[in-house]
């Protein structure tokens, strides 16, 4: 049975449907004790979309979980259509719980993971009544025990998963990417879509930690390699990569 949930408003009126005891060092407690879901990725996510060109209409939110950023930028930007990604079930419905109680009709959910290729992927939840980190689950369950220390303890689902150059997407005008871990896996799945959208700018998050080195080091690599620069906007885990065929970018420190 999956927890108790209650309605949260948040500073700026948005609403989310949250988890009243679980995940309070994730997503909903930080919701909960701020109001505010990491204010920085608004600012930069703003100031891009601002920049956009009126023929690039679309914003792609990978590893959507309940809807903390989605929701607020679509509620912003509400002449813009975004499209999200989230593979647990349980979360997803949540995500599209998030949606329509803030009245959201430009935002698409699809249930699935990105990756490098299609097929169907097995996954094993977490325990949605005992974890305090829901936003932290990842499809890879070697990133999951550097993580958390333990294997998930909830139910063994199989969710489809499909690479973005199969959905063919056009106008795309920014990319939000935060998969736990499967960022590149993400990337490799799209380069197709990446190139003919001109290299849209992605935002996305990469730990600094020892065990997560080597593939951080490789993903900076993969976007360099694509003609990508990268900064590090607010002195956290979220970096900025943007191309120079994709027009003026914003600046930061690198």
């Amino acid at each position: 049975m999956l927890p108790k949930v209650n309605i949260y408003e948040m500073n700026d009126g948005v609403r989310y449907m949250l988890f009243e005891e679980a995940d309070q060092r994730g997503i909903s407690g930080m919701l909960k004790q701020n109001k505010v879901y990491e204010p920085n990725l608004f600012i930069v996510s703003e100031a891009i979309l601002r920049q956009a060109s009126i023929d690039r209409t679309l914003v792609l939110d990978i590893g959507a979980n309940l809807g903390s950023y989605v929701v607020p930028i679509a509620r912003r930007f509400n002449n813009m259509s975004f499209l999200c990604f989230e593979p647990q079930p349980h979360v997803y419905q949540q995500l599209c719980g998030n949606l329509f109680l803030n009245s959201l009709d430009n935002v698409s959910a699809k249930n699935m993971a990105l990756g490098r290729k299609a097929g169907n992927l097995t996954l094993t939840l977490p325990d949605y009544s005992l974890d305090h980190n829901i936003g932290a689950f990842t499809v890879k369950e070697e990133i999951h025990a550097n993580l958390r220390g333990e294997a998930n303890k909830g139910e063994c689902v199989t969710v489809p998963i499909n690479h973005l150059d199969y959905l063919n997407l056009e106008e795309i005008a920014l990319i939000k990417l935060d998969v736990e871990g499967s960022e590149l896996d993400v990337l490799h799945g799209g380069v197709g879509t990446l190139a003919r959208n001109l290299f849209p700018p992605i935002i996305y998050e990469a730990w600094d930690l020892d065990w997560y080195r080597k593939e951080k080091l490789a993903l900076e690599s993969f976007l360099k390699d694509l003609g990508y620069s990268i900064s590090n906007f607010d002195g956290s885990d979220n970096y900025l990569a943007q191309h120079p065929n994709h027009g003026t970018g914003i600046g930061f420190q690198s």
